[in-house]
């Protein structure tokens, strides 16, 4: 983590609290955290990012939250935020089967071997 986002980090953490029902605003703070190495802040933030869009929500959020586990030596909550991405898919999207979902299958496939 940079000394200046270390600088400013109490300001992205107000900013979210002040926005809790704005996605937006909670999806660009996770951004800024994963940017600087803090996952387990960001994952914090994209969920409830993920909590405040309304339906149909987009994948993004576990996605990326897939993306922050292995980083953090943590395959198995990879594999379950992956398994939400093939959720949202199916309830929001009616995406049951087709290249999104194939896609999703092989990195849980990957983070199995």
């Amino acid at each position: 983590m940079s000394s200046y986002f270390t600088s400013v980090k109490k300001d992205y953490v107000t900013y979210a609290q002040n926005h809790l029902d704005d996605w937006r605003a909670l999806f660009s703070v996770a951004n800024s955290f994963s940017q600087n190495c803090a996952y387990e802040e960001a994952i914090t933030y994209w969920e409830l990012a993920y909590q405040a869009q309304e339906k149909p929500r987009y994948t993004d959020y576990h996605g990326s939250i897939a993306l922050c586990y292995p980083r953090l030596n943590d395959k198995a909550n990879a594999i379950k935020a992956y398994q939400k991405v093939l959720q949202v898919l199916k309830d929001d999207w009616d995406y049951k089967f087709g290249v999104h979902v194939d896609t999703i299958k092989e990195k849980i496939n990957k983070l199995t071997e």
